[in-house]
């Protein structure tokens, strides 16, 4: 190439870019649109409303399902000359799928690479998994009816009945380590089931075995890094406490397990993520567990001390809550490890109004943005100018225990006499005397007897009359941001009133820990 052809082509590049640069503003306004758009006809409205074993699905979800469908039966029926090509692709087409779905491990892990949240990444397993399964129901009928006999003296065969067993176990079991386990046996099978000449199959197995290996590696890295595990200085430790102690004739559905993690790395951990949180002295079978809790504590710089708030169920909540009462000293000191943190954040400063909507444990997934927000707030960093809480609780335990939390929110929020913060609980009827009780030592706290009123509180919101302006100026109403960590029934009733309210620059976010 001569110079002449090197100027050519730099002088074209150069005034290609600044077309591009010209150009951007309109290409934003364009994607604002298009945003607008799909958020109110797609996104927004439900196909399918929640029933006992299927729903919701909204029309953006069920668009998205059918093209992946429609995709795989492309491939699985175009240009197929035979029923045993049709059976063998639709194997091939199954082991294809599962690459996407289990080359990174853990979930936590595998969001974070794909930047997308934990119930995205849920969501897109769930449908590659049966995707997964219907092809390979079908690849096992074809094959059935087309091969005259099936004998076990067959290297193939065998190994395909093993795996087939490993679906079967993949379909049954429920726990994690015993679904990875039993993963790992499929692959193994199926690569020997494989017939020499599927050069495809074979590449995707050996690329998820070489993908999972370094995924797996990569998280004992972090965890050998984030907890100084050769460290001399000791092992990170958690004090775990309750709210409480064990009453004779009352459950503990109101108990709160609060667990403090010293650790020996400072970590920076923004608004909203998690951590996985293992304990291996709990039980005996603690060892094997490793489990997702979101984070209330938040600092703009990296913390020594992480706080956790549990509610008790079943299984390792149950053994910690046990651990917590059984200690002489009214909290326990367990070794314990993290891993993180996961999770999206989302950039809530840029919102004019900020409105939270939780209820039950779903406060721990808002506590951490409501702190930065304040924080944000008082150092002039944030656009926001006005923030609700509306939380709905089934009683007042779960209220007393975060009240320390909330009047230290309420109290930072006063720059210049003025505050952005207002909180709203709504308690089951009958809980409190009167319809209306403040709550704590402010009068921005208040608690109200009932369930909230959805639509009229969303209306006040979304208007923008809740927000103090200048008089006689004209000011633009800014973008709206509600973020849910709330019951099912909440979820659903929102996502139904907010849809009217798009294009008022309105927009909805599922918070990672949903109750």
């Amino acid at each position: 190439m001569d110079i002449i052809s090197i100027y050519a082509i730099t002088a074209g590049g150069v005034f290609v870019a600044l077309f591009l640069i010209s150009i951007l503003p309109y290409l934003y306004q364009l994607a604002k649109s298009l945003e607008l758009y799909i958020s109110r006809y797609l996104i927004f409205p439900f196909f399918l409303r929640r029933h006992r074993f299927v729903g919701p699905w909204t029309r953006g979800a069920v668009l998205i399902h059918l093209l992946y469908t429609g995709v795989n039966l492309f491939c699985l029926c175009f240009g197929v000359s035979s029923p045993t090509e049709f059976a063998d692709r639709s194997g091939t087409l199954a082991v294809v799928n599962m690459v996407a779905s289990y080359t990174a491990g853990h979930v936590s892990f595998y969001s974070d690479i794909l930047s997308i949240s934990r119930h995205t990444c849920l969501q897109i397993h769930r449908g590659t998994a049966w995707m997964v399964s219907g092809l390979l129901v079908l690849h096992v009928v074809l094959i059935s009816t087309i091969q005259s006999s099936f004998s076990l003296d067959r290297t193939s065969n065998l190994f395909a009945l093993i795996g087939a067993g490993c679906v079967v176990g993949l379909t049954l079991f429920t726990l994690p380590y015993i679904r990875r386990h039993i993963f790992e046996v499929f692959l193994r099978t199926h690569q020997r089931h494989i017939p020499s000449g599927n050069r495809l199959s074979k590449i995707c197995i050996i690329t998820t075995f070489v993908l999972l290996s370094i995924a797996l590696l990569l998280q004992l890295g972090f965890l050998i890094y984030r907890n100084r595990i050769f460290s001399l200085r000791g092992w990170p430790r958690a004090r775990v406490s309750c709210n409480r102690p064990r009453i004779e004739g009352e459950n503990d559905s109101n108990v709160i397990i609060q667990v403090r993690v010293a650790l020996t790395r400072p970590v920076r951990i923004k608004a909203g993520q998690y951590i996985n949180l293992w304990i291996p002295s709990v039980t005996w079978w603690s060892w094997t567990q490793m489990h997702p809790f979101m984070v209330t504590s938040w600092s703009h710089s990296c913390q020594e001390t992480l706080d956790i708030l549990i509610q008790p169920r079943r299984g390792f909540s149950r053994e910690l809550l046990k651990q917590a009462r059984s200690a002489q000293e009214g909290s326990a000191s367990l070794r314990a490890f993290i891993i993180g943190p996961h999770g999206r954040s989302e950039n809530v400063d840029r919102y004019e109004s900020v409105m939270f909507v939780a209820s039950g444990f779903g406060i721990t997934a808002a506590i951490p943005y409501l702190k930065k927000l304040v924080y944000s707030y008082n150092t002039s960093a944030s656009r926001t100018r006005r923030v609700h809480l509306v939380w709905e609780v089934k009683t007042l335990d779960i209220a007393i225990a975060v009240q320390g939390t909330l009047n230290s929110l309420l109290e930072d929020d006063v720059l210049k006499k003025r505050y952005i913060l207002t909180i709203s609980i709504h308690v089951k009827s009958g809980q409190i005397i009167g319809d209306v009780m403040k709550f704590g030592n402010h009068d921005r706290a208040v608690v109200y007897n009932g369930h909230a009123n959805y639509d009229q509180i969303l209306h006040a919101e979304m208007s923008g009359e809740l927000i103090k302006r200048l008089p006689n100026a004209k000011e633009e109403k800014g973008e709206s941001l509600v973020m849910v960590a709330a019951s099912s029934r909440v979820r659903d009733q929102i996502r139904l009133v907010l849809q009217d309210y798009v294009h008022q620059k309105a927009k909805m976010v599922i918070l990672e820990y949903q109750p």
